[in-house]
């Protein structure tokens, strides 16, 4: 029997940790993204930075004693598991562990931080935000496109932060609906610009 090779590993690691970000409730949710990324980070000498992210975590408001999905339900009401896998492809991508589908320019990356919040003014579907800014860095929450998942745009320069489109499935609607542009990195509950119909969405699921 033939041992995989330390590079091997590492592949097969880095593997599974985007599946993870990408699927995550086929991993077993905020659980398997955890371990997932705990042994991708150890992988590639990240274990210093991928402690401090976490405790970032809580100083951003993004996580609490319920963990990230504490802190996207404090948030938004519910905690989706697209929503959550987000705030960990955060982490993936500035340390180039995420496996980009699309990396965006620093004029490109420019113009989408310069307008997505004013974007999100009025209600948008999501093909408007693949009309409007192209293929994402990576589209994490399932590759179905009737159902909810997060558009996440990233710069080739991994140390800018990414914009993140989350999407919500509505019945009454073809496509699903933009709740929400992100801004990663920023304070969580400070960084989401809501369209006029997530902040509705959003009152509704705190029982407002």
């Amino acid at each position: 029997m033939t041992r995989p090779t330390a590079d091997e590993i590492r592949a097969h690691l880095l593997d599974r940790a985007n599946d993870a970000l990408r699927r995550p409730v086929a991993h077993g949710g905020e659980i398997g993204l955890l371990l997932c990324l705990d042994a991708a980070a150890f992988a590639h000498g990240l274990g210093a930075a991928w402690a401090a992210f976490r405790a970032e975590l809580v100083e951003r408001r993004a996580a609490n004693g319920a963990g990230v999905r504490g802190g996207v339900h404090a948030v938004l009401g519910r905690a989706d598991d697209d929503v959550v896998a987000s705030v960990y492809a955060e982490f993936a991508h500035r340390h180039g562990l995420l496996v980009p589908d699309r990396l965006l320019d620093r004029d490109g990356h420019d113009r989408l931080l310069a307008s997505a919040h004013e974007w999100c003014a009025r209600d948008r579907a999501r093909d408007e935000v693949l009309d409007r800014f192209g293929t994402p860095t990576a589209l994490l929450g399932g590759t179905n496109p009737r159902h909810p998942g997060t558009l996440l745009y990233g710069a080739a320069d991994r140390a800018r932060p990414p914009v993140l489109f989350h999407l919500r499935e509505e019945p009454d609607l073809p496509e699903p609906v933009v709740l929400a542009a992100r801004l990663g990195g920023a304070d969580f509950p400070e960084g989401f610009a809501f369209t006029p119909r997530g902040a509705e969405i959003t009152a509704r699921d705190h029982g407002v």
